[in-house]
């Protein structure tokens, strides 16, 4: 028998398989903690997407003040109005993770080195998530790592309000340190 790749498999072989008794521990107490396992895998990951499209937003001047917004209903568009341009936070947010770093790159928020690391984690992920059978490894959420923590880096230098002399360390920092995990990246494959 194949492995449960999805919740719903997993709880349908628990359904086959658990007494009466059982499978009301298994729904309140398993399954709760196997999906937040599962959320928390690929946190890194969602962190580093998650400040991508912020910066490219910021970019654009879809927010109207300091604040940023991820989650937007059509419902909330007229109630934000003062502080976020809807259609185009509508817009940017269905860009795909590719037009955001080459929109980063273009306009020189990702130096080579951070858009040649987050170009190559991108790679990596599309192909292990398409292909069958090529499941993630505790290498890869590692590498998710990596680019995340550079991420967090020249997203500060756009939103904490630094020093230019301050922003210009961090960014420089920032690329030496995906140079570093890059070159970690390559010996790894």
């Amino acid at each position: 028998m194949p492995e449960p790749k999805t919740l719903k498999q997993l709880r349908d072989l628990a359904e086959l398989n658990l007494c009466d008794r059982c499978k009301p521990v298994y729904s309140s107490l398993i399954e709760p903690n196997i999906k937040s396992i599962i959320d928390g895998y690929f946190h890194y990951w969602k962190d580093m997407e998650w400040r991508v499209t912020v910066m490219v937003m910021k970019l654009e001047n879809v927010f109207k003040t300091s604040r940023v917004y991820l989650n937007l209903e059509p419902s909330d568009a007229k109630r934000f109005s003062d502080e976020v341009d809807y259609e185009l936070w509508k817009k940017i947010n269905k860009w795909k993770l590719e037009r955001k770093l080459d929109y980063l790159h273009k306009n020189k928020i990702l130096g080579t080195s951070s858009y040649k690391l987050l170009e190559t984690l991108r790679k990596k992920r599309n192909k292990k998530i398409h292909q069958p059978y090529n499941d993630f490894v505790e290498q890869d959420l590692t590498e998710f790592m990596y680019g995340a923590h550079v991420v967090q880096n020249i997203w500060l230098t756009m939103t904490a309000g630094f020093e230019p002399h301050i922003v210009e360390n961090i960014q420089k920092g920032a690329e030496n340190l995906a140079e570093i995990y890059y070159d970690l990246i390559i010996k790894t494959v």
